[in-house]
C-alpha cells in the first residue's frame, strides 16, 4: 500500500503492517503539534519531501519517534524492538527529551528497551532488491514534485516584463503594499512580491531571455537584502531565511 502525504512525503507500507495517518494537513505551511502517523507493526518506507524549515512527517513508535523532512528511511518495528535504517540524507529520532541523528548509510536499532544503537550499513545493503526498488520509486516522486513546483513557479510568474501590462502589475503590487496597515503584514507582501520577482526571473530563463532575466533576480536579491538590513525583528528575518530556503528547495 502506498500512502501520499499531499506533496509532503510517501510512505510504502509492507504486508502485515499496521500505520495510523493521525494528520493529513499540508506540513509545509501550518505550524502543527503531534506526530504524522504512528507505526504500530510490520515496516514502513518513508519519503519526506519537506524544506528544512518544515515541521517534517513525524512517525511515532513505541520506543521513539523518527522525524524525515527531505530524506528516505525504512522505519520497522515488533514485540522486541524497532529498527531505523536510513538510505537518503537523513532523520531525527526524539526519545523523551533526547534526539538523535542518523544518516545515509546509518541504522539505529533499540532492544530490550536498550538505548538506541547506531552502525553503519554494508554498501552491499544499496543493492537489495527492497531498497534499489524503493529508492527508484522515491526518484520518480521527486521528480513528480519537482513538475509541479515549475509549474507554480510559472504561474507565480504570471505577467512578464515583456506584456504591455507589467507596468500595470507593477503598480497595483506598491498599492497593495501601501494599503496594508501592519508592518509584519507588509514585510510579508514585499517577501511575497520579492518571490515573484524570482518566478519572474526563472520564467524568462526557461524562455531563453536570459540578459532580461538579470532585471528581475537583481530586484529578487536587493529587495531581501534592503528588508535584511533595515530591520531587527526576528519575525521578519524568519520569513526571509524561510523563503531564501523554499526558493533553493524548489529552484534545485
Amino acid at each position: 500500500a502506498t500512502v501520499m502525504l499531499n506533496n509532503n512525503g510517501v510512505v510504502r507500507l509492507e504486508p502485515n503492517t499496521t500505520f495510523k495517518i493521525h494528520d493529513v494537513s499540508d506540513r509545509s505551511q501550518l505550524t502543527l503539534s503531534g506526530p504524522t502517523a504512528t507505526l504500530v507493526r510490520g515496516q514502513a518506507w518513508v519519503l519526506g519531501l519537506l524544506r528544512p524549515l518544515d515541521e517534517g512527517i513525524s512517525v511515532e513508535t513505541a520506543h521513539g519517534t523518527v522525524v524525515i523532512n527531505s530524506g528516505s528511511a525504512s522505519l520497522s518495528e515488533d514485540a522486541d524492538g524497532m529498527t531505523i535504517a536510513v538510505y537518503d540524507r537523513g532523520v531525527t529520532f526524539h526519545v523523551e527529551k533526547q534526539q538523535s541523528f542518523l544518516v545515509s548509510g546509518e541504522r539505529g536499532t533499540i532492544r530490550n528497551n536498550a538505548p538506541l544503537s547506531v552502525a553503519a550499513m554494508s554498501v552491499r545493503v544499496f543493492a537489495d532488491p527492497f531498497v534499489s526498488l524503493n529508492l527508484q520509486q522515491d526518484a520518480v516522486h521527486r521528480a513528480e514534485i519537482a513538475q509541479l513546483q515549475q509549474e507554480r513557479r510559472e504561474r507565480m510568474a504570471g505577467i512578464l516584463p515583456t506584456s504591455i501590462l507589467y507596468s500595470a502589475k507593477r503598480i497595483a503590487e506598491k498599492v497593495d503594499v501601501l494599503f496594508t496597515l501592519t508592518h509584519n503584514g507588509r514585510a510579508e507582501k514585499l517577501i511575497q512580491q520579492a518571490d515573484t520577482r524570482l518566478s519572474v526571473g526563472l520564467a524568462l530563463v526557461r524562455e531563453g531571455q536570459n540578459t532580461e532575466a538579470i532585471v528581475p533576480l537583481t530586484e529578487y536579491r536587493d529587495s531581501l537584502i534592503a528588508m535584511a538590513g533595515g530591520t531587527g525583528e526576528n519575525i521578519v528575518k524568519f520569513l526571509i531565511r524561510k523563503q531564501i530556503s523554499d526558493a533553493t528547495a524548489s529552484i534545485s
